[in-house]
This record gives structure tokens, sequence and C-alpha cells, in this order.
């Protein structure tokens, strides 16, 4: 992962992703970063910007594989990826408001 310069990473506005994110950053990088939380995900990119990255957001969920594409291929155009982490996973478990999520 060292040296990555430009980065796509799924699942980065919280947990595993942000702490990523943070590990990542370094002058000249650049994030895609992309999570389903607009608030806390912009709070991420603070942290990483403030580090010296640029970081582009985008609010997205990962089982939407059409609008995934998109949004990764945009990317991928404008700045060639170095490196994708597919962090964020799909889970027939409970959301943040303890309802079921759909798998």
């Amino acid at each position: 992962m060292a040296g990555a310069r430009n980065v796509v990473l799924t699942g980065a506005s919280s947990g595993i992703g942000a702490a990523l994110a943070r590990a990542l950053v370094a002058p000249g990088t650049r994030f895609l970063l992309l999570g389903r939380d607009h608030a806390r995900l912009a709070t991420v990119a603070a942290g990483v910007r403030a580090a010296g990255a640029e970081v582009e957001l985008a609010l997205a969920d990962v089982t939407d594989a059409a609008v995934l594409a998109t949004l990764i291929e945009g990317f991928d155009d404008r700045h060639p990826v170095d490196l994708v982490i597919a962090n964020a996973g799909m889970s027939a478990g409970r959301g943040p408001d303890g309802t079921l999520e759909g798998a």
C-alpha cells in the first residue's frame, strides 16, 4: 500500500475505513472516499485534507453496482487508480436504527 497515489476506499465514513484513510494519507495522495453518511464522511475528508491529500467524496451504497461502477470509473478516468480498498460490505445485520438491513 505504500506509495499508492490514487486510492478508492469504500466504507470510509467510520471504523476501519476511516482508519485506513488516515493511515494512507500523504501529501500528493488523492482519495475517492465512499460512504453512506455524509457528515461522518466529510469529517474524515477534512482530516485527510489537513494532512495534505486531495479528496473527492461520494455518497454511495455498495449494493448499487451501477452507481459504484460509474463513480469509480469516473475517478479512474481523472486519476488512474493505484489502489482500491473494498472495505464496505453487505450484511443482513442491523442498521444504525436497529432495523434489519437487506442482504
